[in-house]
């Protein structure tokens, strides 16, 4: 009834009452299950009803004890239905996944336990059977699985490698952050985890090991999926099985340290080279030294070989010996290389090596030849302040003074001189005749003397001797510096430099003197720098103008000066330096008795310097400086008495030069200041001889205290003068000498000479001899004017000596009457430089009255000789010149 499906079989049993056996039969009791489960799960209790066809009088106590016959499980309650009790709910717990048998035990008597009986004594004459199977196990989730995808075969020890974990299904509950922290990992950590595709079943993370040891990396399994951290799915499969995979870390590898060392005597660049991990077998490695900014042999010793490491060892030093020398080149590098290895892997093979280098060349050279070349112009403002300002022309050359009948003697001497031994051109390449003044630097016992500076006959001769001195060697680099300048004429070296000047003075229509002038200056210093011994002569030349007007003075100098020296420390070797500036300069006279004055300018060059054994190195070279200083009389004697003058100068000097780097070495850039204060008594007293001649000498002593890159410290130097004129032959002779005497800073020596002559004995007319001689640098030009004056700018100015080389121009001629206005001049000139000569002849016409106008129209036959290409060029040179 009611839908139920029972199993087993049901009887119905008519009774009949014992009193009534003789009667009709009646109506049998009947019963039958209802509502019955088709299977139980082994655990879950479950109901069945049981309907009767009529009411018993059992109760359900009776009925659940003693009625049926339960197998399988347990009958634990009996309840009759909405109080019926024709209707009873049966309840069984199952004991197990057997199945249930429900037996309705047959009738009997009434008054047996259990019988179903009717009130009016009817039971069941048949029994009841029902059978419950157990239902069949539910099928188990499926578990989740997981593995590790694109897994590498080793790590590097420092870079992240990326790995990919790949479920078979998402796990439930579980973002990146919670299946990062659920991984464990040895030997690294992972970060970064996200997923692949969007898909939550497949991320990927990184992973950095923490050394170069091996990495694991493993998910463990899930015993219960309620645990926190649980991988399981949506159905409750979990991960029942853990993960794990191992990344092995980078063979043993060898890496190179780079190493930094001063250079200094002894120096040495020491590389750390490392193994690891420690290796279980020897390991063997091959290692070579390279060029970067340095030069094996010069900067720093090549090295090669093969490092050996045994079973643990970890670790080798590779020495590499560094050259020391005396220049600053800078920082520099080379390159250590490993390579060839066996038993390992490189994982660093190269490693740089620094060479820190604070020399002191070319600092100490280039603050003294600034310093003194600064000196030659302070020295000669000064001496222009106090200059005669008396209109006309005074001039020598070579040491002679310029008179008339005197233009065949220095003619033939000039022509003698310039086709003897000497020539145009030193076969040195060098300074022909010129022996640098000063004491020998000191060197030890046994040591050689140093090479020539291009050929030059030696620093550390007598001064001006011309005696060879240590220094004579073949043809150097500064050849290009000095080669075709001044001192390579047959000249008579020194005296063609400091021999040679003029002085022109021109009253002008305001009253003022207008003068244009030359001047030539020699100095030689010695000194210390650290363990460095040098020395060396600065030869100034020097043109320029002036203007006085009453109490002032102005005025514009055009220098140019040249350095050569040698040095001697580590090493030894030359220097040699040019500069060209201009120096505008002003005078006052406050007083009778006192004037002030100051200078300023700038200048630019160059400076080779040659270390012994090695390659030029060439660099630019600018200077510029400052100085002040007053003059008073505190005595004035007048003619013929004793004048005596305080003064007092400050100057300032800075100089610089550039970075060089090419394939001659290396040169680092460098900057030198250097100052000087100076305080001293000049003395002088004038006589007459003769009654024409005078004659005026003098003697000044000075304090100085010197400061900045070069000497510093106290000192005293003495200088002395002498001043001939004789107003009959025109002709004047000044004589300056100055050495410093004493000094706090050690082998701190200083002197220096300067030689004017002046002739004047018929300025006012171009007729008669005339002699001119014009040094020029980076250009053609016949005068210090026009070397300024055809430039465009003044770039290039000092370089030009570099560049393009030294040049002087001279020229030879005499001046003849043509008519009442023009003068006619038959000439002979030349030039000469390191590129070549120049032969000209010809003639010159020009007005005689050059008060108001000076014109000049001339044509040259000319002859070019170029010794380096091996050509001869001839042909017709035509000039004009106009001025007013």
């Amino acid at each position: 009834r009611n839908g139920a499906s029972s199993v087993g079989t049901a009887s119905e049993v008519t009774a009949t009452p014992p009193a009534a056996a003789a009667a009709t039969e009646a109506t049998p009791l009947t019963a039958a299950f209802e509502d019955a489960p088709s299977s139980h799960d082994g655990a879950t209790a479950f109901t069945v009803r049981l309907a009767l066809s009529e009411a018993v009088s059992n109760t359900a106590d009776d009925i659940r004890d003693n009625t049926f016959t339960v197998s399988g499980g347990t009958l634990s309650a009996v309840r009759a239905v909405d109080g019926r009790s024709d209707l009873w709910e049966l309840t069984i717990a199952p004991s197990g996944a057997a199945n249930v048998g429900l037996i309705l035990n047959p009738g009997g008597t009434c008054d047996t336990p259990g019988t179903l009986c009717t009130g009016d004594g009817r039971t069941l004459s048949g029994g009841l059977a029902l059978s419950i199977a157990a239902a069949p196990p539910a099928e188990p989730p499926a578990p989740l699985t997981a593995r590790f995808d694109h897994v590498p075969a080793e790590h590097d020890g420092g870079t992240s490698f990326t790995l990919e974990l790949v479920f078979s299904a998402a796990p439930q509950g579980m973002n990146n952050r919670a299946i990062r922290r659920a991984l464990e990992v040895s030997g690294g950590w992972a970060w970064d985890m996200r997923r692949v595709d969007q898909d939550l079943a497949h991320r990927s993370f990184l992973v950095q090991p923490d050394g170069s040891g091996a990495v694991t990396v493993s998910l463990p399994p899930t015993a219960d999926c309620a645990a926190p951290g649980a991988f399981c799915t949506a159905e409750g499969g979990r991960l029942e099985t853990g993960i794990a995979t191992r990344i092995a870390g980078p063979p043993a590898s060898l890496s190179v340290a780079d190493a930094t060392v001063e250079e200094a005597s002894g120096a040495v660049l020491e590389f750390a080279v490392t193994l690891n991990p420690r290796s279980t077998r020897a390991v063997t490695v091959d290692y070579a030294t390279s060029d970067g900014t340095t030069t094996a042999g010069a900067d720093y010793v090549h090295t090669e070989g093969t490092l050996r490491f045994a079973t643990g060892e970890t670790s080798k030093t590779v020495r590499v010996e560094v050259i020391d020398d005396s220049h600053d080149e800078g920082e520099e590098t080379l390159t250590l290389t490993l390579s060839n290895v066996s038993g390992a892997r490189i994982a660093d093979g190269t490693a740089t090596g620094t060479i820190e280098n604070s020399d002191p060349l070319p600092r100490a050279l280039m603050a003294r030849f600034g310093r003194t070349a600064a000196v030659h112009v302070v020295e000669h403002v000064e001496e222009r302040l106090q200059a005669p300002r008396a209109p006309g022309f005074r001039g020598r050359f070579a040491g002679r003074e310029l008179r008339r009948g005197m233009e065949r003697d220095m003619a033939l001497s000039f022509l003698n001189q310039l086709g003897g031994g000497g020539g145009l051109q030193s076969p040195g390449g060098g300074v022909h005749g010129t022996a640098m003044a000063g004491s020998r630097i000191a060197r030890a016992p046994g040591t050689p003397g140093l090479g020539g500076v291009a050929g030059m006959p030696g620093v550390a001769g007598g001064m001006m001797s011309g005696a060879p001195g240590p220094m004579s060697a073949p043809a150097g680099p500064a050849g290009g510096l000095f080669g075709g300048g001044l001192q390579s004429m047959g000249l008579g070296g020194d005296s063609l430099l400091t021999g040679s000047a003029f002085a022109l003075n021109r009253e002008t229509r305001h009253g003022g003197i207008l003068s244009f002038w030359s001047r030539g200056a020699q100095s030689h210093f010695t000194g210390r720098e650290e363990a460095l011994s040098l020395g060396g002569n600065v030869r100034t030349s020097m043109f320029g103008a002036d203007y006085q007007k009453g109490p002032l003075v102005t005025g514009l100098s055009l220098s140019h000066s040249r350095g050569l020296g040698e040095y001697l420390g580590v090493d030894g070797g030359q220097v040699a330096s040019a500069v060209t500036g201009l120096y505008p300069w002003l005078g006052y006279k406050a007083t009778d008795r006192v004037t002030v004055w100051g200078v300023a300018g700038y200048g630019a060059g160059g400076l080779l310097l040659t270390p012994e054994g090695g390659q030029a190195l060439e660099s630019g070279l600018s200077m510029a400086m400052t100085a002040a200083g007053t003059r008073g009389e505190l005595v004035a004697g007048g003619a013929g008495g004793f004048d005596l003058a305080f003064k007092a100068d400050a100057l300032w000097v800075g100089t610089a030069t550039d970075d060089v780097d090419g394939p001659a070495g290396r040169l680092k850039g460098t900057q030198a200041a250097v100052t000087r204060f100076r305080t001293g008594l000049e003395g002088s007293r004038g006589y007459t001889l003769g009654g024409r001649m005078s004659l005026t000498p003098s003697v000044e002593v000075g304090l100085r205290h010197d400061g900045g890159d070069a000497e510093t410290g106290a000192g005293m130097d003495v200088g002395a003068g002498l001043v001939v004129s004789d107003p009959s032959t025109g002709l004047s002779v000044d004589v300056r000498v100055r050495t410093l005497l004493v000094h706090q800073a050690e082998g701190f020596r200083e002197r220096g000479v300067a030689l004017s002559l002046s002739y004047n004995q018929t300025p006012s007319t171009a007729l008669g001899f005339v002699a001119k001689v014009a040094p020029s640098w980076g250009g053609q030009a016949t005068s210090g004017a026009e070397a300024l004056w055809g430039r465009d700018t003044m770039a290039g100015m000092g370089h030009g000596s570099f560049a393009q080389g030294n040049r002087i121009d001279g020229e030879i001629g005499y001046g003849l009457p043509v008519g009442s206005r023009f003068v006619g001049t038959p000439r002979v000139r030349f030039g000469t430089s390191e590129h070549g000569r120049d032969y000209r002849v010809g003639y010159a016409l020009g007005v005689l009255n050059r008060k108001s106008l000076n014109f000049e129209l001339g044509v040259d036959a000319q002859r070019r000789e170029s010794p380096r290409q091996g050509s001869t060029d001839n042909g017709v040179v035509g000039r004009a010149t106009v001025g007013w």
